[in-house]
């Protein structure tokens, strides 16, 4: 095997962190698109649906009370989901390239190597954080239903 060549067992777990990655980026960014969505969802239910239940009783009123506390969760924890986080990690840092492997002159095997285990350490710390904020979404999500569910209980009540 030459300098250039690269043990193919080694290219394949490189392939393989890589994309892994690349999945945990998108679920990041798709995730946030849905929470925009959740929140647009939430704003058009407060809109309407309160509008319509504050119409029928007064500002006071329990359901109207617990409705607007049920949009102000919806949009907290939809917050906390999108709330910007420098320490993602899916990408190398091109100096530490440098002076990990170029500056060293190190065979690309083990660079590949190395690499790939860097990305499983990236991967495993993304993950944590990315399962923090699923589950945030996830109480938005039920957050929201009750929302909708206090708004329309605060319409029919007479």
């Amino acid at each position: 095997m030459t300098d250039l060549e690269i043990d193919a067992r080694v290219k394949l777990a490189y392939d393989e962190s890589v994309r892994g990655l690349n999945l945990q980026s998108t679920a990041v960014d798709e995730l946030r698109s849905r929470t925009g969505v959740l929140i647009a969802a939430a704003t058009v239910a407060s809109a309407f649906l309160g509008s319509a239940a504050f119409a029928r009783h007064p500002t006071s009123y329990w359901t109207n009370i617990l409705g607007l506390l049920a949009f102000t969760a919806v949009i907290g924890l939809s917050l906390g989901v999108l709330w910007p986080s420098e320490d993602w990690e899916f990408v190398y840092d091109p100096e530490v390239l440098d002076e990990d492997y170029f500056v060293k002159d190190a065979e690309v095997t083990e660079m590949c190597r190395a690499m790939s285990l860097g990305n499983g350490g990236s991967h495993h710390k993304n993950q944590g954080k990315l399962n923090g904020r699923f589950k945030l979404f996830r109480l938005a999500s039920i957050t929201l239903l009750l929302d909708v569910l206090l708004w329309l209980v605060g319409i029919g009540i007479r």
